[in-house]
C-alpha cells in the first residue's frame, strides 16, 4: 500500500480527471478482489487444507517445517494475488499486449495451467484441486468478457479518430 501511493502521488499531477478516476477505480477494484480472493482463502480452501492435513499425522511423528500462522497467511496472500488476474488481463488488453480472441483462442491451455497449478498447491486430493481451479477459470473468463468489452470500445474510439 506505501508503495502504490507513493507512485500514485507521483503520477497524480501528470493525470487528467478521468485518468485519475480511472486509476482509483483499478485500485478500490483491486483492493476488493485482494481481499475476496483472501477471504475465499480463509472460508473454503484453507479448511480444506487443514483438515487433510490434521488427517495425515495421526502417529504424532510427524512435525511441522511451517507453523500454522505463517501458513494460513501465505495461502491467503497467495489467492488474493491470484485473484487479481482480472485487473492485469485487463490492463493487458487496454496497452495493447493481448487481444480478447487471444485469450478466448488459448482458453484450453490456461484451464490445464490452471488444473496443473490446483494440482501443485493443494493436497491430493480431487475436492480441493476442484474447489481451487472452479474459481480460477470463472475469474480467467470474466477477465476476457472484461477484456471483450474494453477492446470494443478502443476499437471504436480509433476508427473515430480516422474518420
Amino acid at each position: 500500500p506505501v508503495i502504490i501511493y507513493h507512485i500514485w502521488r507521483f503520477l497524480q499531477p501528470g493525470l487528467k480527471r478521468a485518468e485519475q478516476m480511472g486509476f482509483n477505480l483499478i485500485i478500490t477494484v483491486g483492493l476488493l478482489l485482494f481481499c475476496l480472493g483472501a477471504l475465499f482463502a480463509f472460508t473454503i480452501v484453507l479448511p480444506i487444507l487443514l483438515g487433510f492435513f490434521a488427517r495425515l499425522n495421526t502417529s504424532g511423528t510427524v512435525t511441522a517445517m511451517v507453523s500454522v500462522q505463517e501458513y494460513v497467511i501465505s495461502t491467503m496472500l497467495i489467492f488474493g494475488v491470484i485473484f487479481e488476474t482480472p485487473i492485469v488481463l485487463v490492463a493487458l488488453t487496454g496497452v495493447g499486449l493481448v487481444k480478447p480472441k487471444t485469450l478466448q483462442k488459448n482458453f484450453k491451455y490456461v484451464v490445464l495451467i490452471i488444473l496443473i497449478v490446483a494440482a501443485v498447491i493443494t493436497p491430493p486430493d480431487v475436492t480441493s484441486q476442484v474447489l481451487v481451479a472452479i474459481p480460477l477459470m470463472i475469474l480467467f473468463y470474466a477477465s476476457i468478457i472484461l477484456c471483450k468489452i474494453l477492446f470494443r470500445r478502443k476499437l471504436a474510439e480509433q476508427e473515430e479518430d480516422l474518420d
